[in-house]
C-alpha cells in the first residue's frame, strides 16, 4: 500500500540515494545532487497534497491505498492559479525523453504553489546486476493526486529469461505486514526501443490475516500495462493503463465499510516530421467510483464519490540553429466530481472545471552548460461549484490566467542537471513562485 509521509523517510531515502549515487560524478554534480535532494525532500514533507494538473510526470502502478484522502475526501481546495502553476513545473522534455530510454537514477521537483504550499514529485530507481541472470532493483515515488499526497518504496529481485523478457518480483518497504504489497511483473524490450511491462498488484496481500481492525470482502489487485512502440531513432508511442477493480473493505474500529474502484490511462506520441520540426502529444484520463458508508445510520458522514478526468496536450518544436529551438502548443484539461451525501442532502457536491491553454517558449542554450528555457501560458479557465442545500457556497467563474516562467537550467556534468525556475502571474501582477528541479541518471 501507498502509505503517508511518515517523517524519518527523507532522512532514510537520503542514506539510500547516498550508497546509490555513482562515483564517477564530478564534484560540482554531488553537490547538486545532494543540495537539490534534501531541497526537494524538504519540501515534499512540509507541502500540502494537491492534484496533479500538470499533467504525467511518471509511469508506475498505483494500487488501492486506503489513505485518508482515499477514504474521506481531499483535505484542499483548488485555487484558481494551482494548475495554472502545476503546468509550468515540468521536466524539461529532452530530460523525460532520457528517462522514458533509460529509468535508472534521480529526478525530482518542487515547487510552489501558493504562499504555504508546494508541487512535488521524486522518482529514484536502480538496477543492480548480482550474478547473471539474477539483479536487484530499488524504486522510489513520491507523487500527487486528486485525493492525497503518497510515497512508495519497493525493493525487487528478478531474472532475466532470455530474447529480452525478464521478471521481477517487488514489495514494498513497510513496517506494517498487513500494508505490504507485492508487485510480480513481466518485462520484455529490444535494441531499437520496443517496450512492454505488465505488473499484477496484490495490494495489502496479507491484510486478511495479518490485521485485527477488518478485511476485505473483495480482494484488491491492480493490473497495470505499458508498451512503447519505437519510431525511427528519436520517435516513439506509448500508452498504459492501470485498472483497480472494485474492492471493498471494513473497519471495525471505526464502524464503516468502504468500495472503491478505478480506471485511468494515458498516451505519449513523439514525432519528428523533418529535420527541423517535431511533434509532440500527451493525453491522460481517469475514472474513480468509491463510496463510504457507516454501519451507524445516523451517522451523517456516508459519501458516495463519482470521478472524472481527462487531459491532452500537443506540442510542436523547430530547431532554428544549434543553440536555439522555438515551441509551442495547446491544451485541454476537464474534470469532474459528483460528492453525494445520502444521509445529509445538504452537504451533496458537484464540482466541474474545465481549461483551455496555448503556450509558446524558446530553449536557448547560452552556454555549453546553461539553457534558457522560458515560456508565456494563457489559461482560459471555467469553473463551477454546486452544493444542493446550501445557496451561498455555489461559485461559478470564467476567468483568464496568464504566466510566465523562467527556468534557467545548469548542467552540473555527467548527465545531471539543476534547473531553478521563477514564474510570474501577469493576470494578478504579482509573483508566482520559485521551484527547483533535479536529474540525475545512475
Amino acid at each position: 500500500m501507498q502509505r503517508p509521509v511518515h517523517p524519518l523517510d527523507r532522512y532514510r531515502f537520503a542514506n539510500v540515494l547516498s550508497a546509490l549515487a555513482p562515483t564517477a560524478l564530478t564534484s560540482t554534480a554531488k553537490f547538486a545532487l545532494i543540495a537539490g535532494v534534501v531541497t526537494l525532500l524538504t519540501c515534499g514533507f512540509h507541502s500540502t497534497a494537491h492534484a496533479q494538473g500538470a499533467g504525467m510526470q511518471g509511469i508506475d502502478p498505483e494500487p488501492f491505498r486506503a489513505d485518508r484522502g482515499q477514504l474521506f475526501g481531499r483535505r484542499f481546495d483548488y485555487p484558481d492559479d494551482a494548475f495554472l502553476l502545476r503546468s509550468l513545473y515540468r521536466f524539461h522534455v529532452d530530460h523525460r525523453d532520457q528517462w522514458h530510454r533509460n529509468r535508472e537514477g534521480f529526478r525530482g521537483l518542487a515547487g510552489s504553489d501558493a504562499s504555504d504550499e508546494f508541487y512535488t514529485f521524486q522518482e529514484a530507481r536502480k538496477t543492480i546486476a548480482i550474478e547473471d541472470p539474477f539483479f536487484f532493483s530499488f524504486r522510489y515515488r513520491r507523487d500527487e493526486d486528486y485525493d492525497s499526497r503518497y510515497d512508495r518504496a519497493q525493493v525487487g529481485l528478478g531474472s532475466k529469461i532470455g530474447r529480452g523478457w525478464s521478471f521481477a518480483l517487488h514489495s514494498e518497504i513497510v513496517a506494517e505486514k498487513e500494508d505490504i504489497d507485492v508487485q510480480p511483473e513481466f518485462e520484455w524490450s529490444d535494441e531499437t526501443g520496443n517496450h512492454f511491462r505488465f505488473a499484477f498488484v496484490l495490494a495489502d496481500a496479507t491484510f486478511n490475516r495479518k490485521s485485527d481492525d477488518g478485511d476485505y470482502k473483495h480482494t484488491p489487485y491492480t493490473l497495470f500495462a505499458e508498451g512503447t512502440k519505437a519510431i525511427g531513432s528519436e520517435g516513439r508511442l506509448t500508452a498504459w493503463i492501470n485498472w483497480n477493480p472494485q474492492l471493498e473493505r471494513s473497519y471495525l474500529v471505526d464502524s464503516l465499510s468502504v468500495n472503491d474502484r478505478r480506471l485511468f490511462g494515458g498516451v505519449q506520441l513523439v514525432l519528428p516530421l523533418n529535420e527541423q520540426w517535431k511533434a509532440r502529444l500527451e493525453g491522460n484520463g481517469e475514472i474513480r467510483m468509491a463510496s463510504v458508508r457507516y454501519l451507524d445510520t445516523t451517522d451523517i458522514r456516508d459519501r458516495r464519490l463519482s470521478r472524472r478526468m481527462w487531459q491532452i496536450e500537443g506540442q510542436l518544436r523547430r530547431t532554428i540553429n544549434e543553440t536555439v529551438i522555438v515551441w509551442f502548443g495547446a491544451k485541454y484539461f476537464r474534470f469532474s466530481e459528483n460528492e453525494r451525501r445520502p444521509r445529509d442532502i445538504t452537504m451533496d457536491n458537484k464540482f466541474s472545471r474545465r481549461e483551455t491553454a496555448a503556450f509558446v517558449g524558446v530553449d536557448w542554450r547560452v552556454h555549453e552548460r546553461v539553457l534558457l528555457w522560458p515560456s508565456v501560458y494563457v489559461d482560459f479557465l471555467q469553473e463551477r461549484e454546486d452544493f444542493q442545500g446550501n445557496a451561498a457556497l455555489r461559485k461559478s467563474d470564467h476567468d483568464t490566467l496568464v504566466a510566465i516562467a523562467l527556468p534557467i537550467e545548469i548542467d552540473v556534468g555527467k548527465g545531471a542537471a539543476l534547473t531553478i525556475q521563477t514564474s510570474v502571474l501577469v493576470h494578478e501582477i504579482e509573483f508566482g513562485g520559485t521551484g527547483v528541479q533535479l536529474s540525475v541518471p545512475f
